[in-house]
């Protein structure tokens, strides 16, 4: 099971191996299908990134796939524990590894931040290899905005009226 769970996550990780992370931090240029709010710096990045709000938001965007898999018993090739537990283990810590590197050359450490970086890059990982069963529309807006080199670090208002908060 591992090999063919690697090949199936294959394309996310060259994906997100090739994303400029955090290149455009800081600039006020970015697209996406919500509203837009800027964080002002580093500081405030890592109080968006840590609220109770914002970590909600995105366990509730992740739990939409997997409590549909899991209520209406969609039959996948492989369990999802097992494909979560793989992807932690064998896929996630080089990918992890790379972006916190290039946080910490340009910011700093932040714990908040990888810890969030962390968890966006396994939903990312896992939502793809469950793609077929239910997309998740929120979470590849998201991969969208690091894909232009922001960060994703935050909500104002309430889902899915309201910004999403931008470095």
């Amino acid at each position: 099971m591992e090999q063919l769970v690697k090949k199936l996550v294959e394309d996310m990780v060259k994906r997100l191996k090739n994303i400029s992370w955090f290149e455009h931090c800081g600039d006020m240029n970015a697209e996406s299908k919500y509203e837009i709010s800027y964080a002002k710096d580093v500081n405030s990045v890592v109080k968006h990134c840590s609220s109770t709000r914002w970590s909600n938001l995105l366990l509730e965007r992740w739990q939409d796939v997997s409590s549909y898999i899991d209520i209406y018993r969609v039959k996948t090739k492989y369990p999802w524990d097992d494909v979560v537990e793989l992807i932690t283990k064998d896929i996630l810590p080089e990918i992890l590894d790379q972006v916190a590197k290039k946080w910490t050359i340009k910011y700093g450490e932040s714990e908040n931040v990888r810890i969030k970086v962390r968890s966006n890059l396994m939903f990312f990982l896992a939502l793809y290899a469950f793609r077929e069963y239910k997309e998740e529309p929120f979470h590849n807006e998201l991969l969208n905005i690091y894909e232009q080199g922001y960060f994703p670090c935050g909500w104002k208002g309430t889902y899915p009226k309201g910004k999403i908060i931008i470095f």
